[in-house]
């Protein structure tokens, strides 16, 4: 294989793969400056070249200059870019959850890949502190209403009160619970 190749046979798979670095490959992003062996000798001169070559360009523009020179690379997206990357947004990545705590919709990863077995995820709000507690101690662990009144009434748990104002005690009588301090 001559070193001006820009891909090779993997000898597993036969796959087309990127070469990658050889023994003492470098690469200067800048063209002009030395090259540069030893990352760790140079560290900080390496640091220097690559701070200035990336502040000269878009993270896109960095990832697309280093993918035509044969590196893998990608542009770091933050939250706020990842929001409005078109692409993602064709395909439907986010969408946005109704939090009755927060004035306005938050946005929610959705899933990036998709799957004709799996349904899409369910946007629903999050259950607030202590709204479940009746229900899971009842229906996941067996507890008689009795046994989750005396918990709730010792202090030992809580429940949140928009649950304890609808919950009905085994008499069918309407309870009233206690929060721990």
């Amino acid at each position: 294989m001559t070193s001006g190749s820009s891909s090779m046979r993997s000898e597993t798979n036969g796959s087309r793969r990127s070469p990658g670095p050889s023994a003492g490959t470098t690469f200067s992003p800048t063209g002009g400056s030395p090259q540069l062996g030893g990352r760790d000798e140079h560290r900080r001169e390496l640091r220097r070249i690559l701070s200035a070559w990336t502040s000269e360009r878009s993270a896109a523009a960095a990832a697309e200059s280093l993918q035509s020179a044969g590196v893998p690379a990608g542009a770091m997206l933050r939250l706020d870019d990842i929001e409005v990357d078109e692409h993602l947004r064709q395909r439907g990545v986010f969408g946005e959850l109704v939090q009755p705590q927060f004035d306005a919709p938050l946005p929610a990863n959705l899933g990036e890949a998709r799957f004709d077995e799996l349904a899409p995820p369910r946007l629903r709000p999050a259950p607030l502190a202590a709204q479940d507690t009746r229900a899971a101690l009842r229906d996941v662990l067996g507890m008689t209403e009795g046994d989750i009144q005396r918990l709730l009434d010792g202090g030992v748990l809580e429940e949140h009160p928009e649950a304890a104002g609808a919950a009905v005690g085994e008499a069918g009588r309407a309870t009233t619970t206690r929060r721990a301090s």
